[in-house]
């Protein structure tokens, strides 16, 4: 039988290299592996869900990939409206 081996904040934060709120945020916002409550007030995470989530995550080089691989197809005409728009908005809010 296996060991369910759990990880407590503290610890993934220092394994991640970051802070536990970083965390927590990532749970919210769906994008790391929801804990289970190991107590009233005290929540731990399956090591093993936290190695594959690692294992699943995109390398710098994919991420920075998949940014940059989104073109968008503005003529330089509607370049430069976009940027007077911009501009015009932003001297409007100025002037207030």
């Amino acid at each position: 039988m296996a060991t369910l081996k759990l990880v407590r904040p503290d610890e993934l934060a220092a394994m991640l290299g970051v802070c536990r709120h970083t965390i927590y945020h990532w749970v919210r916002c769906g994008r790391f592996p929801e804990p289970i409550k190991i107590g009233e007030r005290a929540s731990a995470w399956r090591l093993e869900d936290v190695e594959r989530w690692l294992a699943e995550r995109p390398t710098k080089n994919e991420a920075r990939q998949k940014r940059t691989s989104v073109k968008l197809n503005y003529s330089p005409q509607q370049r430069r409206e976009s940027t007077t728009k911009n501009a015009s908005a932003s001297n409007a809010g100025e002037k207030l």
